[in-house]
């Protein structure tokens, strides 16, 4: 019996692990049934490997659909010792028609808890959740870099920028 489509959508993707080379595999499949507030979506997945954040693998975007079909693969090298302390963040965007991205729905794939062994493809859905996007802050969003030069005893603080911020 098929699990009723999440009201907000559902991703399927695979997973594969490659001991020797110490690669992880992952096959982002499809979107299913994007709920969304506007007429025509132009999505794409950003995948970070958690805990690094900066780095993220990126699919190509598929135009005017809520159901779309990526079967792309993508690469993460990362050793035998930490891969299952690792999370995988599944990042639906939409792109729209001045080329600006919009966060839609995000999900999170823990490792820890999977069997991934050589020549073993997982293939996974998960429902798309609204639990773990960062709710906007009533005060508004800055992004900024903090170093610290130990030989002079000086910390440097640069605004990177500034969002949401209110008057």
């Amino acid at each position: 019996m098929k699990k009723p489509i999440s009201p907000i959508g559902r991703i399927w993707f695979a997973v594969e692990y490659e001991h020797e080379t110490e690669r992880l595999v992952v096959s982002l499949i499809k979107v299913r049934n994007l709920q969304l507030n506007f007429d025509s979506c132009n999505p794409f997945v950003k995948i970070h490997l958690l805990p690094d954040e900066r780095h993220y693998l990126q699919s190509k975007a598929k135009r005017k659909t809520v159901n779309p079909h990526f079967h792309e693969n993508f690469v993460f090298q990362v050793s035998s010792k930490t891969v299952l302390h690792r999370t995988l963040m599944f990042s639906i965007y939409h792109v729209d028609k001045i080329k600006k991205h919009h966060l839609l729905w995000q999900v999170m794939f823990p490792l820890k808890n999977e069997n991934l062994t050589d020549d073993v493809k997982l293939v996974i859905w998960r429902d798309l959740e609204v639990e773990n996007m960062e709710p906007p802050s009533e005060y508004g969003d800055i992004q900024f870099s903090l170093s610290y030069n130990d030989y002079l005893g000086r910390m440097t603080v640069v605004v990177l920028r500034a969002k949401g911020l209110p008057f």
